[in-house]
């Protein structure tokens, strides 16, 4: 059965709109994505993929767990299909 946490996270999968989806620009003068970033004051607001990187580095997910739903947010971003 999966945990309270993966659970949260494919229901956020299957409803976010699909720009929500995508990785989130880099900000500012910093190269990487706002989903790639450390967790900082300043970091601009994460998307799904920031989510999930996020609970992984917070040990709240094993990185299979992650891919997993990587992988499945890849899926709904070539369906090109909104959750609502």
């Amino acid at each position: 059965m999966p945990s309270d946490m993966i659970a949260e996270l494919e229901a956020l999968i299957e409803v976010a709109d699909i720009d929500d989806l995508r990785l989130k620009p880099a900000a500012g003068n910093n190269k990487w994505s706002a989903d790639l970033m450390e967790k900082a004051p300043g970091r601009p607001t994460i998307g799904v993929q920031g989510r999930i990187l996020d609970a992984m580095s917070d040990d709240l997910i094993s990185t299979n767990e992650a891919i997993a739903l990587l992988n499945q947010v890849q899926r709904r971003i070539k369906e090109g299909t909104d959750g609502r």
